[in-house]
């Protein structure tokens, strides 16, 4: 079933904690849960991975739909890997092919399907078998927020590519329901500033600070290739944030 996020990643550590502790979480966890997730950046709207780094599955995510204040719809399927341990141009059709008979989303599928068909047309005229991935290691914690039925709240530390930068925090409230993730946010009292933006000036505050992973992954990837341009044969036939024309904070 999809699900509803709201989701901000922060650079500033004690930003990240004040925000975790206004809404409501009570102290700072330990995040227990660790893993490497390998991405392959296509767009916006569609996240690619394989979670827990080489595996036999293809994990997409689909937006479905993006609220006013920033509360995003995803749906994720799993697609078996054509080769164990990375991702192949072959597998890629599979994705192209369910995109293509999507109906249920209010954002077109079609953006996805070109987004994805533009990276595999890169890929069709270079003789590789293995497209490169974008490397995210994660120390999450997931917890049930006290007394919201049906709503969680998870705590993510998160460092792109093993980059010198250091970690950004992801902070996210999810539920199957929009209203029941915006209620949590109505109670909050502290927001932080040191995030990474998704929208225009004039958007509502909630929307500029809310994106999702496939986002941040282009985004941060352009970073890390600005300040380490050594690394930036991993980012070929991926689109960049300039594309996107996203700004970020």
């Amino acid at each position: 079933m999809p699900t509803w996020e709201w989701r901000v990643f922060i650079r500033e550590r004690d930003e990240a904690q004040r925000f975790w502790e206004s809404l409501g979480m009570g102290p700072w966890p330990n995040l227990e849960e660790c893993r490497v997730d390998c991405y392959l950046p296509v767009s916006e709207v569609l996240g690619l991975k394989m979670r827990g780094g080489p595996s036999s599955e293809l994990e997409c995510k689909l937006r479905l739909e993006r609220k006013k204040r920033g509360a995003e719809l995803w749906k994720k399927v799993i697609f078996p890997l054509e080769k164990s341990g990375c991702i192949c141009k072959a597998d890629l059709l599979g994705v192209c092919e369910w995109l293509r008979g999507r109906s249920e989303s209010k954002e077109p599928a079609s953006a996805a399907f070109a987004a994805l068909n533009s990276v595999m047309e890169f890929w069709q005229s270079r003789e590789v078998l293995v497209l490169p991935t974008c490397s995210v290691s994660k120390k999450r914690s997931k917890v049930r927020m006290p007394n919201r039925a049906g709503i969680a709240a998870e705590l993510t530390e998160i460092v792109v590519d093993d980059s010198v930068q250091g970690p950004v925090w992801s902070i996210c409230i999810e539920g199957k329901s929009a209203p029941k993730v915006y209620e949590v946010l109505e109670n909050c009292t502290y927001f932080p500033t040191s995030v990474y933006h998704s929208s225009t000036e004039g958007a509502h505050q909630l929307s500029q600070m809310s994106i999702g992973y496939p986002l941040f992954v282009i985004s941060s990837r352009d970073d890390v290739l600005q300040q380490e341009p050594e690394k930036a044969s991993s980012a070929y036939g991926v689109p960049s944030m300039d594309q996107l024309s996203v700004p970020i904070g």
